[in-house]
């Protein structure tokens, strides 16, 4: 049978080296795919002449009047609220009893009126909200300003997540602890297992507390799509009732993400409208299936993907750590955008977690060009301190995954997990040692190192000394195999430069791959698939490369099993 796949190659066009780099830029551009959207936490308006007059206008005539009336509302909350909670000393783990639950339909009437002074005079409603029986849990989305909190009103109350520090405010601090929400401290670990277990525990059919209302995405985006959703909702393994929120403002004032408007600017511009528009639509009711019950990030998947049909829009793997990778890169001078990486499908991919993100981030930040925050092919070699020549551009190339000329930071950590990191294993840099070796002794010297590096990297000698003297840090005058496995795993981006032609070698084991794969029948033609098993054989993740992130799909043992044994092989081949 023909083969008429656009990503097949045949034998008779690899000949060439040339060919071989168009085989392996088209297995790069199918796996690990850049995100669709690039930004989702960017939004900013361009106002055209007459918005500006309309809003100086409402500044003028509109916005006084209601700031007066929202530090009303505001004080009465206080009121209210410190009633509510006067005396009451365990406010989390006991829901309120008597007149002070009855209370809270007071502040469920003040937050509703608060929403009238902000210009939502009419928030419409589509579809039939569950009873209590029927769901526990809310799940709405997309999470696009804090104006999305007026939904708590609408629903009733329900127990929302928050975050800790919103317990703690001045004024607003005692009205948040008198609704009872979920506080959470998102950087704490621990917290997280006790945050999980409260939801399990308050979603509970037979407790006494009220239904719980979560955002599954965990921050803000621009709406353009719907991010990863977190588990959290979804690990009681109870039926939920997805909900949508939708503003029709013909200037979009109220989207507050991450990169964009400031919080006073939103305020500002919302209060200044006469009118905003909010829509709160009511999906059926999801039943989780046996499946989903045991997978909480399959039944999250599966949610979502019916959000964003109703919505209309695409879903990414972005999440709220690319949002901590922002400000991270916010601190070191880089532009925020660079930082994204869609974390959720890198840290699935490669077994990657936060810390090293954050890490390499540094790193790659010292040599990075401030104003894009790339790294070109002349930083590529300054930050590995080799000379620019054919070779060190060979290794660029492999890195530069779009081929623009330029690095970027998921493009330089999916490169150092892909391409670099697999050699730091031991059975391959006993081969690359051996290469140096040549004594026949346990230790290489200085004039060995020199030989091999002067001719097949051109490098000086006094490159070659300074890499030298980094590998030998006893300084000893030699570097053993333990010297040598430790600096290779310490700065992965090296393995590349220790074995003439081993880039090439990874191609030549792709293309072994692809004459065995063209016979069988891949799921769903994926090229992840095809990706995932000839990078397996080439030891280069830790683990066979997933495509959850893409398609809801689990990795199961057998895959593991697969693995290991292609890895064995390789070996055995070597």
């Amino acid at each position: 049978m023909t083969d008429n796949s656009p990503n097949r190659v045949s034998d008779d066009n690899l000949s060439s080296m040339t060919d071989r780099r168009e085989y392996s830029k088209i297995l790069r551009e199918n796996s690990l795919l850049e995100p669709v959207v690039k930004n989702p936490f960017y939004h900013d308006i361009k106002l055209k002449w007459y918005q500006r007059l309309q809003l100086i206008i409402g500044g003028i005539f509109i916005l006084p009047f209601r700031l007066i009336c929202i530090s009303f509302i505001f004080f009465l909350c206080f009121i209210v609220g410190l009633v509510m909670t006067l005396g009451v000393k365990d406010l989390k783990h006991r829901p309120l009893k008597g007149w002070r639950k009855k209370a809270r339909g007071i502040l469920r009437f003040l937050g509703r009126t608060l929403a009238f002074c902000c210009g939502f005079h009419s928030i419409k409603k589509f579809g039939k909200r569950c009873s209590r029986t029927e769901s526990t849990i809310f799940v709405a989305a997309p999470h696009t300003s804090y104006f999305d909190a007026f939904l708590f009103f609408i629903l009733g109350l329900p127990t929302a997540i928050s975050r800790a520090e919103n317990g703690t405010l001045p004024i607003m601090g005692r009205v948040v602890r008198a609704v009872q929400p979920i506080l959470v401290t998102r950087e704490d670990v621990n917290n997280k297992q006790i945050t999980i277990q409260t939801i399990i525990d308050r979603s509970d059919p037979k407790s006494d507390w009220p239904q719980v209302l979560i955002f599954p995405e965990g921050t803000t985006t621009n709406g353009s799509c719907l991010i990863n959703f977190k588990p959290g909702a979804f690990i009681p393994k109870l039926p939920v009732q997805p909900v949508i929120i939708k503003y029709r403002n013909k200037i979009n004032t109220i989207t507050w993400t991450w990169q964009g408007l400031s919080v006073f600017k939103v305020s500002l511009l919302t209060l200044c409208q006469f009118n905003n528009s909010m829509e709160v639509h009511y999906l059926p009711v999801y039943e989780p299936d046996e499946k989903e019950k045991q997978d909480a990030l399959l039944y999250a998947f599966n949610v979502r993907s019916i959000m964003a049909n109703f919505l209309n829009v695409i879903t990414t793997n972005h999440s709220y750590e690319d949002c901590r990778l922002m400000c991270r890169a916010r601190e070191l001078n880089l532009p925020l955008e660079s930082a994204i990486i869609e974390f959720v499908q890198i840290k699935e991919k490669l077994r990657i977690d936060f810390d090293n993100c954050e890490d390499l981030l540094k790193k790659f930040s010292s040599f990075a060009r401030k104003k894009d925050g790339k790294m070109t092919f002349e930083d590529f070699c300054n930050y590995l301190e080799l000379p620019v020549n054919s070779d060190t551009h060979n290794v660029f190339d492999l890195y530069d995954r779009n081929k623009d000329g330029k690095i970027d930071f998921r493009e330089f950590i999916i490169g150092l997990c892909l391409i670099s990191r697999p050699d730091d294993n031991e059975a391959n840099l006993k081969l690359a040692f051996e290469m140096f070796n040549k004594n026949g002794k346990n230790n290489v010297n200085l004039e060995d190192f020199q030989s091999i590096l002067s001719s097949n990297f051109s490098m000086s000698k006094e490159d070659i000394k300074i890499l030298f003297e980094k590998i030998d840090h006893k300084n000893e005058g030699f570097v053993s195999f333990d010297d040598f496995f430790i600096f290779a795993s310490k700065s992965p981006e090296y393995s590349k430069l220790f074995g003439k032609n081993k880039e090439f070698k990874i191609l030549q084991n792709n293309l072994e791959y692809s004459k065995l794969a063209s016979s069988q029948s891949m799921s769903n033609n994926s090229v992840f698939g095809q990706v995932r098993q000839s990078t397996s054989n080439l030891s280069l993740t830790k683990r066979p490369m997933s495509d959850k992130a893409r398609t809801g799909e689990k990795v199961d043992d057998t895959d593991l099993q697969k693995s290991s044994l292609s890895k064995s092989d390789e070996h055995k081949k070597e």
